[in-house]
């Protein structure tokens, strides 16, 4: 089986510069301009581990401004690459090729759809490079992980088209990403967001190892999809955090096969700009927010979708979709309050109850998740039938 890696290069502006300068998109995280990155040592790791396989680099900026300066800095790495593996950029000016050809197809309409945005839009733009590009299975990963092992790859690759018990068919596996435990993150176990032990459980039941002491384990951020699914089913550009995760719910409603392995496993590295432990916080009760309403509102929709059930995805992410998601944040926003106020830092504690408003307002209004969603998977689908035939000329 020939794979794909698509591979998320986040960039932003130089270190000196950051601070007052306002995001056009909002990432997770992302590299300084001036700073090195990990990209080349994940393309080494690739050539290690598949010689023959093709490789998409992503690149994309958090500032508009630095656009072009983030496609030079991809293609100065994947340059130093071209005699030892095949590697695309599809960075700036690709996107744009992409825009200018849907117009003058007459299909100005789906261009808003090839914009950096969040990581979900992000990696729907890797997912839109890979159709593009004929990719049959891809590797979905960004440029802080490596995969650790060969063998990790190849289980991963061994259950793409594997037929489940339930007649669905695999056309995805998501595996765990390994790291050290973040520096002054707050010990969540000792209040109600445990989510820690739950991704453990999670990741022992799927066939994980041992993990060590000092490190962490998080679901997510590698991917394996064959064509027959990502080509159905988009990242959900509405999420901002935990995409990987809404990722397999969105998979399941479309009655695709997707499995959730603890032999496919990455490791994150330390280099890249991270959100704060209050601003992860935010993005994470929001995403589970909306994740649990977009299950809640399927039932809604008319249509020939599989029903999803919170308590199919026990241990995780199906304890933190329950009904007693609600309290479990507001019991976790007073924890940290309290840390916060404790420890004499400003942080949290100033800006906690404007916080906790917005998401209890969200998590109160009456919305239908799953019907914005499914709009835009249709817009999706009719997106991909559209640049099938772009190859050459994007990437030419």
């Amino acid at each position: 089986m020939k794979k794909t890696f698509v591979i998320l290069s986040y960039w932003g502006p130089p270190s000196n510069s950051m601070k007052n300068m306002k995001k056009d998109y909002g990432f997770g995280y992302f590299t300084p301009i001036d700073a090195e990155n990990n990209l080349p040592a994940v393309l080494d790791r690739i050539r290690g581990m598949e010689p023959e396989a093709s490789v998409i680099i992503v690149g994309v900026s958090n500032h508009k401004s630095y656009d072009i300066k983030a496609q030079k800095k991809a293609r100065e790495i994947s340059g130093l690459m071209k005699d030892k593996i095949d590697a695309k950029v599809f960075s700036y000016r690709e996107m744009t090729r992409v825009r200018d050809l849907l117009t003058i197809s007459g299909n100005g309409e789906l261009t808003k759809y090839v914009e950096p945005g969040n990581p979900s839009q992000v990696k729907n733009l890797g997912l839109l490079a890979a159709e593009i590009a004929g990719a049959e299975t891809i590797v979905l990963m960004d440029e802080r992980n490596i995969i650790e092992s060969k063998d990790f790859l190849d289980a991963a690759a061994g259950r793409i088209e594997k037929r489940l018990e339930d007649e669905s068919i695999i056309y995805g596996v998501l595996g765990f990403t390994r790291g050290k435990r973040r520096a002054g993150f707050p010990d969540l176990g000792n209040c109600a967001w445990d989510e820690a032990d739950a991704v453990k459980t999670l990741y022992a039941q799927t066939g994980g190892g041992v993990i060590a002491e000092g490190e962490r384990i998080e679901l997510g951020g590698c991917m394996m999809l064959h064509r027959k699914l990502f080509e159905k089913v988009p990242f959900d550009p509405f999420i901002e955090s935990k995409e990987d995760i809404d990722y397999l719910i969105s998979a399941r409603m479309n009655g695709s096969g997707i499995a959730v392995c603890g032999d496919f496993l990455a490791l994150l590295t330390d280099k890249g700009e991270e959100p704060g432990e209050y601003e992860k916080f935010r993005r994470d009760a929001a995403s589970f927010i909306h994740m649990r309403k977009k299950i809640r509102t399927q039932k809604e929709n008319p249509g020939e979708f599989t029903r999803v059930y919170i308590t199919t995805l026990q241990p995780y992410p199906g304890k933190f979709l329950e009904s007693g998601l609600l309290p479990k944040i507001r019991s976790t926003s007073a924890f940290l309050k309290s840390r916060d106020a404790a420890s004499g830092e400003e942080g949290f504690s100033a800006n906690a109850e404007n916080i906790l408003s917005k998401i209890e307002s969200d998590y109160a209004s009456d919305d239908d998740r799953f019907g914005k969603y499914d709009d835009f998977a249709r817009d999706w689908r009719k997106l991909l039938n559209k640049v099938a035939d772009f190859k050459d000329k994007v990437f030419g």
